[in-house]
């Protein structure tokens, strides 16, 4: 998607990402006047019906997580063909892109690493386990509080691929 194009009641500002699943945006939510995450899937996917069931059903749970170290999703979007998630936007940017920038002390490195097994923590506690824990699925505020995203999406991938060979 372009800049300044709109999907829904979403203004894209600009790429943020680009990822198996789809693309992440920074957007403006105009109905709020927030800014958010839109992440929104490719079309493989989004035309899937029982992957975007699992999918739905896995943003859900992690919708219903509470913690300070984790994204919080608000909603599920569907736009014509097109579905997406807005979730929050972490002005930081990705631990992946810190450690490039050589920006990362010890002590650094070992608050992101609490803050990320305090999310575990809690995901654990409900039963949920992440799959895909790695530098760009860890989100760093500008305070320097890490936050863990991405939830579930490489199952429910791998599952996705799994079903396409199947059935071919």
């Amino acid at each position: 998607m372009e800049t300044g194009r709109t999907f829904g009641k979403y203004r894209i500002l600009r790429q943020l990402g680009r990822g198996a699943m789809g693309v992440v945006y920074l957007a403006e939510d105009e109905t709020l006047g927030r800014q958010v995450a839109l992440k929104v899937l490719a079309h493989t996917f989004s035309s899937d019906d029982q992957f975007e069931e699992r999918f739905r059903q896995e943003a859900r749970t992690i919708a219903s997580l509470r913690h300070p170290n984790i994204v919080q999703i608000h909603s599920l979007e569907r736009v014509g063909e097109d579905a997406a998630i807005d979730m929050d936007y972490v002005e930081g940017g990705a631990l992946a892109d810190a450690e490039l920038a050589g920006t990362m002390t010890l002590r650094r490195v070992m608050g992101h690493a609490w803050d990320v097994l305090q999310a575990l923590a809690c995901c654990h506690e409900a039963g949920i386990v992440h799959r895909d824990v790695k530098p760009s699925n860890i989100l760093l505020e500008a305070d320097g509080r890490a936050l863990l995203s991405d939830f579930g999406l490489a199952k429910l991938l791998a599952e996705y691929h799994t079903a396409s060979v199947v059935n071919v």
